[in-house]
């Protein structure tokens, strides 16, 4: 009897006023819960008192476990449609596909597929000024350097780019029209645009890809470089995308 009276009591325990009893407090984030043991209670009280508080801690881990479970739902449920209008060109590959424009009144031209877009400055001499992946957003590129490097004779020479960055630790944009051409690289002479060529005959005796395109559909995009004016050879480079 004494135990079943213990225990209502302790169940009753809200209900209780605070002149006979400590407060004890359990805190699990922004949650907290209060409870008042009984002053003098002997070790039956006690143990269910115990049973209680640990019964009620274990209730409020559930609720900030599914309160967790929630929050991961609808951060995912908010992404979905960001996700649903970016498509899987994996699955359905309507609308990827590479183009080549100029814009900036020919001083720029974009090289994008639908997935990524590399953009190039090609005045005073032509470089890349910008990779960005078009399904986040990110922009991928940090420094201006040179668009490739050839050793001729154990001499080596850069192909395009610009120097006058401060820091590569980010590209300002605003910074471009400060950059200079490099009078020891190669320089941008002009580039052609056309469609991607057949590089080898492939007869297509496997019939596991029957539907596919040879050569692939696509876009070409050639830049065409001199030597500087520095050297005294007449030597010319092209770069291809």
């Amino acid at each position: 009897m004494n135990r079943c009276r213990d225990c209502n009591s302790l169940w009753q325990i809200g209900s209780l006023g605070p002149t006979n009893y400590a407060v004890a407090s359990i805190r699990f984030g922004y949650l907290s819960v209060k409870l008042l043991p009984p002053e003098g209670a002997n070790s039956t009280s006690r143990f269910w008192y115990w049973m209680i508080v640990l019964g009620k801690f274990a209730r409020m881990l559930r609720f900030v476990a599914s309160l967790r479970c929630v929050l991961v739902i609808v951060g995912f449920a908010c992404l979905l449609p960001q996700r649903m209008i970016a498509g899987d060109w994996l699955i359905e590959p309507t609308g990827f596909e590479a183009t080549v424009q100029s814009i900036d009144a020919e001083r720029e031209l974009v090289l994008s597929n639908g997935l990524l877009t590399r953009r190039f400055l090609i005045h005073p001499n032509l470089a890349t000024v910008d990779f960005k992946n078009q399904q986040s957003g990110e922009t991928l590129l940090r420094g201006i350097k040179p668009e490739a490097r050839i050793t001729i004779d154990g001499k080596s020479w850069d192909i395009g780019g610009l120097v006058g960055q401060r820091n590569y630790a980010f590209l300002d944009p605003s910074r471009l029209s400060s950059l200079q051409a490099d009078p020891q690289a190669f320089q941008f002479v002009g580039h052609a645009v056309r469609d991607i060529q057949e590089r080898m005959p492939w007869k297509q005796i496997r019939p596991h890809a029957p539907d596919v395109a040879w050569p692939p559909r696509g876009v070409e995009l050639r830049f065409d470089f001199v030597m500087p004016k520095t050297e005294n050879l007449d030597l010319a480079v092209s770069v291809h995308y």
